[in-house]
This record gives C-alpha cells, sequence and structure tokens, in this order.
C-alpha cells in the first residue's frame, strides 16, 4: 500500500470552502500565496487570510484556486499527520535523558525523542533549541508561534554542553535573546541534576534568567529521573530527602527575592521535591496561574483543593483506588477521611514500579504487570486508575489496555481524570 503524502488531502469538511470548490481527496497542498506549504504551521498561518490563491497538484496536474473568505475561515483541507511533517528528532545526548533509559523490546514509539518547536506550540512539549538556525527561530517570530517551552538545564554554555552533549547548546543565550528581543512569550525547564547543575550554577542560571522576564514568563525545577536501566550510561544520583529539602529552601528565597523585583514568584518546583522532603505542597496562591501544571508542577495542590471543594453526594459504591509511590500518602488520607466520614470501606493501593526501578514513583509510569503483580483484589471488585496510566492510545506502559487488564486482574475498571471532583465522582 502507498504510503501517504503529508500535504495530502484524505478528507474534506462536509460544507467547507473545500467541498464547495470540488477540491478532490488525495490531492496535494503546494503553495498558498506564492508560498511553499512545509507543515501545518504554514498552512495555519498563510490560510488564515482574507485572499488566497492555493496550488493544488491533482493527479498530474497543478490546479489554481482563487479564493475570497472570512479571516481565519476554515478551508475544510484534512491532512494526514497534525505537523503535515516529520516530527524533528533531538539530535543531544542528554546525559539524563529518560528514553536512554528504557529497557529494549518495547512499542517503537516510545523510543522517539522530538524536539520540536512546533510541537512545544501544540502540544506544550519542551523543546532545547539545538536543532533550530536563525531562519527556524525568525519563522516562530514571523508566525507568532508562542509561548514556547524551553529547556534550559544551565545558563552556563560549559555545563549546558556537558548535560546536553550538543555543541550548539551553548548558543542558548543568543537564542533566548532573540526570541525576548522579538516579543516571544517562553517557559522554561530546568532538569536538576545533582553534581551538575545543582549547586552555584542553578542561582546563577536563576539569576541569568531574570533578564529575560517578562517575556520568560516562568521556570519549571523537575528532578532528574532514574530508571534501573542505566548500564552503559553516565553515573547520576537521584535527590534524597535532605537535598531535597535544601532545594525548597534555596528555591523559596529565590521566590522571595522575584516577588519584590518581577512581581511574580518565578519559578517553580516539581510536586516530587515537596513529597520527597516529606514537606506540605504550598498553597494555590503560590503557584500563581498555575503555568507549569501539566510539567508536574502544582500538580497535587490542585488535587487537593478540587477534592475539598467537591460535595460528595450518598457515595455507596464501594471502590478501590491505586496510585504510584509518590501520591500514595495523600491519596490514602483523603480515602481515610471519606471512610470515616461515610462509614465505608474504600481501599487505596500502592504499587511500586519495580519494571523501571522504585526511584520512579509516580502514576503515569506504572506498569499492567507492577499492578497485576502487587494488587490484591477480590473477584468483581471495582478498581479506579487514572488516566496518566493510559496512552492516547488507551494502552499502558507494557501495551496493556483497559479490557486487558480487567481480564488479567478478574475485575472492573474506571479510568478517572487527574484531578479531585474526578476521585468524588468515581464514589
Amino acid at each position: 500500500m502507498a504510503t501517504l503524502c503529508l500535504n495530502e488531502v484524505i478528507e474534506i469538511e462536509p460544507g467547507s470552502i473545500a467541498e464547495e470548490l470540488g477540491i478532490p481527496v488525495g490531492a496535494r497542498l503546494l503553495e498558498i500565496n506564492g508560498r511553499p506549504i512545509q507543515d501545518r504551521l504554514d498552512y495555519w498561518f498563510l490560510s488564515s487570510a482574507d485572499d488566497l490563491q492555493l496550488v493544488m497538484l491533482e493527479g498530474e496536474e497543478e490546479i489554481e484556486y482563487v479564493i475570497e473568505k472570512a479571516f481565519d475561515e476554515s478551508l475544510g483541507l484534512v491532512f494526514p499527520d497534525s505537523l503535515m511533517d516529520a516530527a524533528k528528532h533531538c539530535h543531544n545526548h542528554c546525559v539524563f535523558c529518560f528514553i536512554d533509559q528504557l529497557p529494549a523490546g518495547m512499542r517503537q514509539t516510545l523510543y522517539f525523542k522530538d524536539d520540536d518547536s512546533r510541537l512545544s506550540f501544540l502540544q506544550g512539549n519542551f523543546v532545547t533549541l539545538t536543532n533550530l538556525r536563525q531562519s527556524d527561530l525568525q519563522r516562530i517570530v514571523d508566525y507568532g508561534i508562542h509561548p514556547i517551552n524551553v529547556s534550559i538545564h544551565s545558563m552556563d554554555s560549559e555545563i549546558r554542553h556537558r548535560m546536553l552533549g550538543n555543541p550548539r547548546s551553548m548558543l542558548i543565550e543568543d537564542q533566548l535573546q532573540f526570541l525576548a528581543d522579538h516579543g516571544v512569550k517562553m517557559n522554561a525547564q530546568i532538569v536538576l541534576v545533582p553534581g551538575y547543575n545543582d549547586g552555584p550554577d542553578l542561582e546563577e542560571t536563576l539569576r541569568k534568567l531574570t533578564a529575560y522576564h517578562p517575556n520568560l514568563a516562568s521556570i519549571g525545577i523537575v528532578p532528574v529521573g532514574l530508571t534501573r536501566f542505566r548500564d552503559r550510561l553516565p553515573q547520576l544520583n537521584g535527590f534524597s530527602k535532605r537535598s531535597a529539602h535544601d532545594i525548597i529552601l534555596r528555591i523559596k528565597q529565590f521566590q522571595n527575592d522575584c516577588l519584590k523585583q518581577l512581581e511574580t514568584r518565578f519559578a517553580f518546583l516539581a510536586d516530587e521535591f515537596y513529597l520527597l522532603a516529606d514537606q506540605e505542597v504550598p498553597p494555590a496562591a503560590d503557584y500563581e496561574d498555575f503555568v507549569q501544571h501539566e510539567n508536574g508542577i502544582g500538580m497535587v495542590r490542585r488535587f487537593l483543593d478540587q477534592f475539598m471543594d467537591a460535595k460528595p453526594i450518598s457515595p455507596l459504591t464501594e471502590r478501590h483506588f491505586v496510585t504510584g509511590s509518590a501520591f500514595y500518602p495523600i491519596l490514602k488520607s483523603l480515602v481515610d477521611q471519606l471512610n470515616i466520614q461515610y462509614n465505608r470501606e474504600w481501599k487505596v493501593s500502592r504499587v511500586i514500579n519495580n519494571f523501571l526501578g522504585e526511584t520512579i514513583t509516580v502514576a503515569g509510569l506504572i506498569t499492567a504487570k507492577d499492578m497485576i503483580e502487587q494488587v490484591q483484589v477480590e473477584a468483581g471488585e471495582t478498581i479506579v486508575l487514572c488516566e496518566t496510566m493510559f496512552n492516547t492510545d488507551g494502552l499502558t506502559l507494557d501495551d496493556y489496555s483497559k479490557s486487558d487488564l480487567e481480564l488479567a486482574m478478574n475485575c472492573n475498571i474506571e479510568i478517572a481524570a487527574n484531578h479531585g471532583q474526578a476521585l468524588l465522582k468515581e464514589l
């Protein structure tokens, strides 16, 4: 079977301009207003204009269409890929790369390393900018592609080079300055690796990044994740309870300074630091707009507040909740409160990540096999799993579907959204 071209039309939306013009499925979009179409961003930006000249390849013939339409009115062309182009592969060799720490034999998509500024804009992915030419940076400016989420790690060019393994990583200051000078909105990420960028370098990096505010809106600081599959990889250490506590104190001081100077806390710590240090997560106000929520920053606080704000009504159904080591104490405490309040016996089970290693504690990286081996369920019992345990295809990390898991565990499974109201809804 022939492979579809990424600029080939696979569907025409009913009632659209394209249907009215009779553009056929199978045609290929070549140009809009004399500009070649490289990817989805070209298409979105150029097709939003009022007056358009489209060049379509239909069979062997190039057909031109002249269109007058309302600004931002859709043409109704549907393409086979969200980018209309292959995602840009990462050219770095990061010492902390999580994909390098995956075992062999898993589905192929798990090993793809993207580093694509378009996916940063479309999906919130963090990118290093190391595979961008000056023309790529200019296109970000021209098309208003922002916010862009940038993986910084260090503003010291030598340390960043050592961490990313790519000489182009040393251009970060010039790249950030160019984007900031042209009004591009950004968020930053720092993966904190003990012995690399967690000491004085962290303080210097944070200090330098304040210069890009307000175009740089926030910095998320997350701890390095280490699996048990690190053979032939650099020796790295994770954070202890004490070192996590020290990081919390240092960032709190930096936040206080930024509040005075920038009127924002600017830098925010991943929830794992507080859980590891056995400290209560900060109040919601300290996360400001939860701008880095999807980066694992403020998720616990938002969950707790949603849970407390929700009002359960006559909860009757027995439920058994399953989560990872990090969130287990919090979820167990909440369910224990409900058990007392409603005289129930709802259960919570913790799953230790034997597959990737016990240092990986988040629910989203739990495998079905670890659940099957560790969770004791009664026949026909209903267990509740967080949606983060499944990918967009509905599969766990080890390729179990919901129905596969139900069969293996002889139970019913309900999948809940990752917030406090969803938990009460399940009850």
